[in-house]
């Protein structure tokens, strides 16, 4: 299936920069960190991971060592640990790992949001196959409403094709009406599960992050309040690669 041309060409400008050489300026030998790196970023750059720009290998290493604190980057026992650590401080469309955010509490998350049609260019990496593996006839989603209820009652709406009107607070609402099927938990500050009652051991694990300073990425403005979640773990994910990015703006 075709993306739309506006999805195409934001996806095109998008992709990351990679420039990464075999040694670091340093002139120090590669290790299994950067081995790990190299080989997680050949297979899923763009995809389930991004650099968000060009890049020099201690750029990268900076980036990563946070996540591999007390792991020995030498020894090759350690070559998973050290692939799902690129997983997690490299996420598509950007690390969460800036001074504009920091985890969420509940009181960040409690009310309904919408995840806006300007926003959508980032909902997954550019390479990601998620932007062309929908069945036919299916359109792309336009925009999506959010709703965290202080009882745990966990409400989505997706809207579809560009005629789609995006959700509001009244429409958010309206949606209680109908039986409940999913309910969150915030685990610990940052993480959310969403469980189901209608779908065996279907699940997700979001880490969610509250804006505290405004910043804008790829034409995207983010807000004092806004929310800025990855989609880390669901049935057939055990990596806690970033699947799905939501840019969530309070509705009043």
């Amino acid at each position: 299936m075709n993306l739309p041309r506006r999805f195409t060409a934001a996806l095109l400008l998008l992709a990351p920069c990679l420039a990464l050489a075999q040694t670091s300026a340093q002139g120090r030998a590669p290790d299994v960190l950067d081995e790990a790196a190299f080989s997680t970023l050949k297979r899923d750059n763009a995809n389930l991971v991004c650099l968000g720009k060009q890049a020099s290998v201690q750029d990268m290493r900076d980036t990563l060592l946070p996540y591999v604190k007390g792991v020995d980057t030498t020894d090759r026992a350690n070559y998973r640990t050290l692939v799902l650590a690129v997983y997690q401080a490299l996420p598509c469309p950007f690390s969460p790992a800036r001074p504009e955010l920091k985890p969420a509490g509940k009181g960040d998350l409690l009310g309904s949001w919408v995840f806006p049609d300007a926003s959508l260019k980032l909902r997954h990496g550019p390479q990601s196959p998620a932007w062309r593996d929908l069945p036919p006839g299916v359109p792309q989603i336009k925009c999506e409403g959010v709703s965290f209820h202080e009882s745990g009652e966990y409400r989505v709406a997706q809207l579809r094709g560009t005629a789609a009107t995006c959700p509001t607070l009244a429409s958010m609402e309206a949606m209680r009406a109908y039986p409940r099927v999913q309910s969150w938990q915030l685990l610990q500050d940052g993480r959310v599960r969403i469980d189901r009652t209608d779908v065996p051991e279907a699940f997700e694990e979001w880490d969610v992050f509250v804006v505290q300073s405004p910043f804008e990425f790829f034409g995207v403005k983010f807000a004092v309040g806004d929310l800025a979640a990855y989609q880390r773990k669901g049935r057939g994910n055990d990596i806690g690669a970033v699947t799905v990015f939501r840019h969530l703006q309070r509705l009043n």
